[in-house]
């Protein structure tokens, strides 16, 4: 897959703007003051995404959310594949003994643990939106400056970067299909469901919506070349895990018929990214 342009973003971006009455502007400024926190290390951080794609590249890589039962589907998956964590599924990982290769988050989940994994060689991509200015403050200095990196909602300021997605869990997936995985293995991703016990902070209000946005991204990345397998937390007992449909060619503009990007409200009527 080609890494996803913000220019491309931006629809999705500006239906979630919309949907959720979030303001850009603060997005704007949880950007760049993340961004005022790595540009004094961009060797580090330009380093770090390089060794993370030589991690992910051509791989099948697992991902994994933050439902109930990611500990034990972790357990079963093979232990030399490498591990995307989003948020508080850093907490699951760690519990089955593994340090994922990297952490996607804004930092909503257990951070100590986070920052535990990242001492212990995980890679960190920590995440600006307008809600988790205070979260970044806090755990930025914890985590090592030689593999944090920094991702953001809104349009990327050097050295950020927005390969799309919207909650931890998506955004892992877009992630990690941007640096070149060859397949996406999702354990933990009990989408639609209430949400798991390693999810962080959340609204209960717009959770469920947050979770609709994740399953539209999601068949979205399928939809344009990504293979993902869903979660066992998703699929009907007894059936092999699907991969999704593929149809994107690069300069392809997103689809306007209801999938992620076109336009379509979700039901209107907030803020983690978890």
């Amino acid at each position: 897959m080609i890494p996803v342009r913000f220019e491309e973003w931006r629809p999705f971006y500006e239906e979630i703007l919309a949907e959720f009455a979030y303001d850009p502007a603060r997005d704007e400024v949880a950007a760049r003051n993340l961004a005022a926190r790595l540009r004094p290390r961009a060797r580090h951080v330009e380093a770090a995404w390089a060794g993370l794609e030589k991690r992910l590249r051509g791989a099948t890589v697992v991902v994994v959310g933050a439902g109930d039962r990611a500990r034990d589907e972790l357990l079963r998956e093979p232990s030399g594949l490498p591990i995307v964590a989003a948020d508080g599924a850093t907490t699951a990982a760690l519990e089955t003994g593994r340090v994922p290769d990297l952490i996607v988050s804004d930092l909503d989940g257990r951070g100590e643990d986070q920052a535990d994994a990242g001492n212990r060689g995980a890679f960190v991509a920590v995440h600006a939106h307008g809600d988790n200015m205070e979260a970044v403050d806090r755990w930025f200095p914890a985590f090592d400056e030689s593999r944090t990196v920094g991702t953001c909602q809104c349009a990327p300021v050097e050295p950020l970067r927005n390969f799309g997605g919207f909650t931890d869990g998506d955004r892992a997936c877009f992630v990690a299909a941007a640096l070149g995985a060859a397949r996406l293995r999702l354990i933990g991703f009990d989408l639609g469901a209430k949400p798991g016990r390693y999810t962080g902070d959340f609204d209960p209000a717009t959770k469920p919506r947050k979770l609709a946005w994740a399953r539209r991204l999601l068949t979205w990345l399928g939809e344009h070349g990504v293979a993902v397998e869903p979660s066992p937390s998703r699929a009907t007992p007894g059936t092999r895990r699907a991969r999704l449909p593929s149809a994107r060619r690069e300069g392809t503009a997103p689809r306007r018929d209801g999938a992620p990007g076109s336009g379509r409200k979700a039901s209107r009527r907030g803020r983690s990214s978890s």
